[in-house]
C-alpha cells in the first residue's frame, strides 16, 4: 500500500540521510490481524537487522523475538525496557462505594472487569460462559464488560449470548480517562482472558489501580505478576475450565483480593517512568 511505501522511505531517509539512530519498541510479534504472516516475518527480520535497537518489555520477549526472527546475533542489541505504571496517570479519587452506586451494585456482591478494547482474541465469550456457568452456585455476583468492539459480527455475539443477563453489563464505548476510576474502584479483580499475550497494558493498568487479576500464564506476564497475587490459568485446549476455576477460586478468596490488589501495586509502582526513561537513555547512547 502507499502507507507502507511511505513508511519505507522514512525509515531510510532518517537512517541513511539524516543519521538519525533508528529503534523499534515490539508491542506484539505480528498484528493480531495478520494476513501474510511470511511477508511480515520477512519484513520485522529485515526492520531488525536495520535498526540500532530493539525494545522488548521483558526478558521472556526478548526470548520470543530472538527465536521467532532468527536474531540470536542481534541479541546485544535487543534491550529489556519494561512498560511504565500508570498511577497518577489517570484520576483514581472516587471510594469503593461511590463506584458501586454508579453501578447500582451493592457494596457486599462481587463483580469481575473485563476492560478495554473488545477483540476477537480477548476471548470475552468465553468469559460470558464462565460466568454464566459461576451463577448457577452464586448469585451475588456481577460481570462489568467495558470496551469499545468495532467488529459488528462479535458485538452482537457478544449480546445474543449475555441474553438480557441482569447480572452482566455492558459498555460499547471508548471508556474516557476520567470514567477508567468508576470500572476499576468498582471491580473486585479484573479478568484478562486473552488467547495470547505479548504485552498487556491492561494488566500494568490493573496493577495501578491496585488490583489482583485472573490471566492466562504467557511469559512476559510472570515478570510483573506473582503467582501469589494473582490466578494464573494454563492457557492450552482446556482454557474454559481453568478460566471457570480461576474465576470461583476469586469468589471463595474474596476476603484476600485487596491485599493481593495492594501487593500487584507495590510491584508496578517502583516500575516508573523515570526508571524506564534511564533505561532507555542508556539503550539509546550504545
Amino acid at each position: 500500500s502507499l502507507y507502507f511505501i511511505v513508511f519505507i522511505v522514512q525509515i531510510f531517509l532518517f537512517k541513511y540521510i539524516l543519521k538519525i539512530k533508528l529503534f523499534w519498541t515490539i508491542h506484539n510479534l505480528y498484528p493480531h490481524k495478520h494476513y501474510h504472516k511470511s511477508l511480515e516475518k520477512y519484513f520485522s527480520i529485515k526492520m531488525i537487522k536495520l535498526a540500532d535497537g530493539v525494545i522488548a518489555h521483558s526478558i521472556s520477549n526478548k526470548e520470543q523475538i530472538i527465536n521467532e526472527f532468527n536474531a540470536t546475533k542481534f541479541s546485544d542489541k535487543i534491550f529489556v525496557i519494561p512498560h511504565g505504571h500508570f498511577i497518577n496517570n489517570y484520576a483514581n479519587n472516587i471510594s469503593y462505594e461511590e463506584s458501586r452506586r454508579a453501578f447500582n451494585i451493592s457494596v457486599n456482591d462481587f463483580v469481575f472487569l473485563f476492560f478495554g478494547r473488545i477483540e476477537e482474541y480477548k476471548g470475552v465469550l468465553k468469559l460470558i460462559d464462565c460466568f454464566k456457568k459461576l451463577q448457577k452456585e452464586y448469585y451475588n455476583i456481577h460481570l462489568l464488560i467495558a470496551g469499545a468492539v468495532r467488529n459488528e459480527n462479535l458485538k452482537q455475539k457478544i449480546i445474543e449470548r449475555t441474553d438480557n443477563n441482569g447480572s452482566i453489563k455492558i459498555e460499547f464505548k471508548s471508556i474516557g480517562d476520567d470514567e477508567i476510576q468508576n470500572y476499576m474502584k468498582c471491580s473486585n479483580i479484573v479478568v484478562i482472558p486473552y488467547e495470547n499475550i505479548f504485552t498487556s497494558g491492561s494488566a500494568i493498568l490493573a496493577m495501578s489501580f491496585s488490583k489482583p487479576i485472573i490471566i492466562p500464564r504467557f511469559g512476559g506476564v510472570r515478570e510483573i505478576l506473582s503467582d501469589e497475587s494473582n490466578f494464573y490459568y494454563e492457557n492450552n485446549r482446556d482454557v474454559e475450565t481453568g478460566l471457570y476455576e480461576q474465576m470461583k477460586n476469586a469468589i471463595i478468596q474474596k476476603d484476600r483480593l485487596v491485599k493481593m490488589g495492594s501487593d500487584n501495586y507495590e510491584k508496578i509502582v517502583a516500575i516508573n517512568w523515570t526508571y524506564v526513561a534511564n533505561l532507555t537513555q542508556k539503550a539509546y547512547g550504545k
